[in-house]
């Protein structure tokens, strides 16, 4: 096994790029190219370019809430203050678009 940290990452980056292109997953993809499972995750993510902290992050999905009778009080206020009212069954998915790119 190479010594210093970066022919390490020379040796891991090419496995690396060979699973992301594979469609496996990465217990499969050890599997079939003989390498330490645990190994390969600590590299995989060690050389994965850093992704930004950001708010955005947070939300992973937006549910529509049925609320009859007070759709047009319905809003949403953000960590931010901003307030987005008006939010229906009408605009729900819009409002999901708009959350991811926050």
């Amino acid at each position: 096994m190479p010594a210093d940290n970066e022919e390490r990452k020379a040796h891991w980056r090419p496995h690396v790029e060979a699973w992301e292109a594979s469609g496996l997953s990465a217990k499969r993809f050890c599997e079939d190219n003989a390498l330490p499972y645990w190994q390969f995750l600590y590299w995989s993510k060690r050389l994965r370019p850093a992704q930004p902290t950001s708010l955005a992050n947070a939300f992973t999905r937006v549910v529509p809430v049925a609320s009859p009778g007070v759709a047009q009080g319905l809003h949403i206020t953000l960590p931010n203050g901003v307030r987005i009212s008006g939010i229906d069954a009408s605009n729900v998915d819009l409002l999901a678009t708009v959350l991811v790119q926050l």
